[in-house]
């Protein structure tokens, strides 16, 4: 695990905390929910894109980017490329694909487990 940490006023982490005691909660746990529900509402209209990693790729998209190359190799056209079964491989992950919930449960799981 990895620690996060941002500035922030000392006047309003003693009111952080002072909620965070009101909600029965211990701070650092407090802190860990705000992030993770903070994560899910920040991203709930705003899409994030991100490239993908070489292990992010699956199997299957390996698989069909090499064949993908080997297509693009003997034939010009789009139209003639997708009849010997191009498929386009995304290079990127967004949010739809569960980019940040993911994270957020994760996050949230720490303190609430």
């Amino acid at each position: 695990m990895e620690d996060l940490s941002i500035k922030i006023s000392a006047a309003d982490v003693a009111m952080l905390r002072r909620i965070a005691r009101a909600q029965h909660r211990r701070f650092d746990d407090f802190m860990q929910l705000v992030f993770a529900t903070g994560l899910e509402y920040y991203f709930g209209e705003d899409i994030v894109y991100v490239d993908k990693l070489p292990e992010e790729y699956t199997e299957k998209e390996l698989k069909q980017l090499a064949l993908n190359a080997k297509i693009k190799k003997e034939n010009t056209s789009f139209v003639a490329m997708e009849a010997a079964g191009h498929v386009e491989v995304k290079n990127y992950l967004h949010d739809l694909d569960g980019l940040i919930e993911p994270i957020a449960v994760r996050v949230r799981g720490l303190c609430l487990d």
